[in-house]
This record gives structure tokens, C-alpha cells and sequence, in this order.
């Protein structure tokens, strides 16, 4: 059995596994707000820019022939600008794991309308972005940290960033991937977690909870 082969095998064998305790555990969203307060002049840049890249990056992956075909890697890429000609844009602030879920996102997209097409179903096409709204965090740890109830860490900004809620994730809550979410009245992160189901006859059963933001008094829905 090849290197290759042998990772593969690997990555099966861990979401097998995966799959498994996810069958003994409830799953809850929590949209958690960014304290923009405390933002520093680096991190409004960053995150400003992380979103414009990500626009810029995610039409450039649809304007090539082939999506399965792209080297992630990139780092230069071709964009418009308002005039609508095109110019070189150097990416900069969005780093390679965002680059890679940008590009993820977009291929499954495309098999989910191929897909439907197959069905019989009727499918259009994949239109350009004029802003992108929401960046995919997908390894806990790497890509996004939890520091204290207080503080969470995200691949990309060097400070360490003030959150509002985080007394609702439970230290037994298994946190797993997330979302930078970037709306008009500020940026938020949708923290998915997983909670082990305490009475095994419950699973099924749909009963809505809720989140709430200890800071704010603002009451969120927490998705099972």
C-alpha cells in the first residue's frame, strides 16, 4: 500500500469513527458576536480585506475552465476592478485554509447541480459574487481557538479577539467547525458543537433551545 493510499485509508477509518459518535450526540449552532470594540487598526484591516480576498478569489475560481483543475496554492490572481477591466491582485490577507474552503465551496456547488441535473431537475448557473458574506473555519484549532469564556483566536489575526456568549459553550461540548460571518452591524462567528445525549431514547425527538448572549440580553436560536 502506497503513502497515499495509506492516508486515505486513514481519513476513512477517522470519519467512520466520527460518524459513529455523532449518532450519540446533539448538535447546536451559537452566533456569537465579535466585540468590535476592542479591534485594533491591524485586525478592522484584516478582516475587512479577508472578506474582500475572498470575494476576489472566489471569482476568479468560477471564471476557470475547469474547478476541479486549480492550483490553491495561488497567490496572484486576476480580478476586476469598478471600471470592469481586468488587474493583478495579490492575496495578502486570506490564508491558505480560506483559500482552499473558498474553492471547496464552490465544487460542491457544482456536484450538487450536477446532481440535479442528472435527476431530470432543471439547474442554472453559478453566478460572480459582487461581496462575500461568510468564510467557512473548518479545523477547530487550527483554523479557530477558543482562549478563555471571553476570547477566541482566528487563523490570520494576530490579536486575540474579544466575543460576546461564550459563557454558553459548555466545557463538555465538543467544539468542532465554524463561520466568520461578516453582516451590517458588525462580524459574528456561528460556532457549531456537539453535546453528548445524555438519554439515549431522546434521539429523534426535535425540541428547540436557546442561546443567550449573557452580554447583551439578546436571545439566540440554537439549531439541533
Amino acid at each position: 500500500m502506497t503513502k497515499r493510499e495509506l492516508k486515505n485509508q486513514r481519513i476513512k477509518e477517522t470519519l467512520a469513527k466520527t460518524r459513529k459518535k455523532r449518532k450519540t450526540q446533539k448538535c447546536k449552532v451559537f452566533e456569537l458576536k465579535l466585540d468590535a470594540s476592542h479591534f485594533n487598526s491591524n485586525t478592522k484591516e484584516t478582516l475587512k480585506m479577508m472578506f474582500v480576498e475572498a470575494k476576489w478569489l472566489y471569482n476568479y475560481y468560477l471564471s476557470q475552465e475547469d474547478i476541479f483543475k486549480i492550483d490553491i496554492k495561488i497567490k496572484n490572481i486576476i480580478r476586476k476592478n469598478r471600471e470592469g477591466l481586468d488587474i493583478k491582485a495579490e492575496l495578502k490577507y486570506l490564508p491558505y485554509k480560506f483559500r482552499s474552503s473558498v474553492l471547496k465551496g464552490i465544487q460542491n456547488s457544482v456536484k450538487a447541480l450536477s446532481t440535479v441535473k442528472k435527476k431530470g431537475g432543471k439547474t442554472g448557473r453559478i453566478k460572480f459574487k459582487s461581496s462575500y458574506n461568510s468564510i467557512d473555519l473548518d479545523q477547530c484549532n487550527s483554523t479557530h481557538r477558543i482562549i478563555s469564556k471571553s476570547k477566541i483566536k482566528i487563523q490570520g489575526i494576530k490579536q486575540c479577539l474579544r466575543i460576546n456568549g461564550l459563557k454558553q459553550i459548555k466545557e463538555d461540548y465538543e467544539i468542532a467547525n465554524a463561520k466568520l460571518v461578516k453582516k451590517a452591524n458588525g462580524y459574528y462567528i456561528k460556532l457549531t458543537c456537539f453535546e453528548f445525549i445524555k438519554d439515549m431514547s431522546s434521539i429523534g425527538e426535535e425540541k428547540p433551545d436557546v442561546g443567550l448572549d449573557l452580554k447583551n440580553r439578546n436571545i439566540t436560536k440554537v439549531k439541533n
